[in-house]
């Protein structure tokens, strides 16, 4: 049986991965692309995305960058919206966010401020990027 991300299984489908210009989401973009998906690589600024599609393409990958910034719920619109320009859905959303209080947040005297800021950074904020495939199936209007 082949594995999900052998090229049987994953060529010829859509991805997005979230903040894939740098890290983990760079790495998860690759491997994807590697295994024959067009990879949409998101990013919170339009050089930083191009600059990774630029790395990406000249070896060899299908991949096109988009701004996506999970505070912004218009960039998500847009991005899936060029998607269908392109002719294709949303087959993978791979959602690359992941705050600590101890790393990735602004520390207060509060620890439950603390702890609200990263339930909002991992939660809030995620479900604002699943809009992205609820975009691909929205009604027209």
């Amino acid at each position: 049986m082949p594995s999900l991300l052998s090229d049987q299984v994953q060529r010829g489908r859509t991805a997005l991965v979230t903040v894939a210009d740098r890290g983990v989401g760079r790495a998860i973009a690759e491997r994807l692309a590697e295994a024959g998906m067009m990879v949409y690589l998101g990013s919170s600024s339009e050089s930083a995305g191009k600059g990774a599609e630029w790395v990406l393409r000249a070896a060899g990958h299908d991949v096109h960058s988009v701004v996506v910034d999970p505070d912004d719920i218009a960039t998500l619109w847009r991005a899936a919206e060029h998607i269908e320009w392109r002719g294709g859905k949303l087959d993978a959303l791979v959602n690359i966010l992941g705050l600590t209080a101890a790393s990735s947040v602004e520390r207060t005297s509060d620890r439950a401020d603390d702890l609200r800021a990263v339930f909002d950074a991992n939660v809030v904020e995620a479900m604002r990027v699943v809009a992205v495939t609820e975009a691909q199936h929205r009604e027209p209007s």
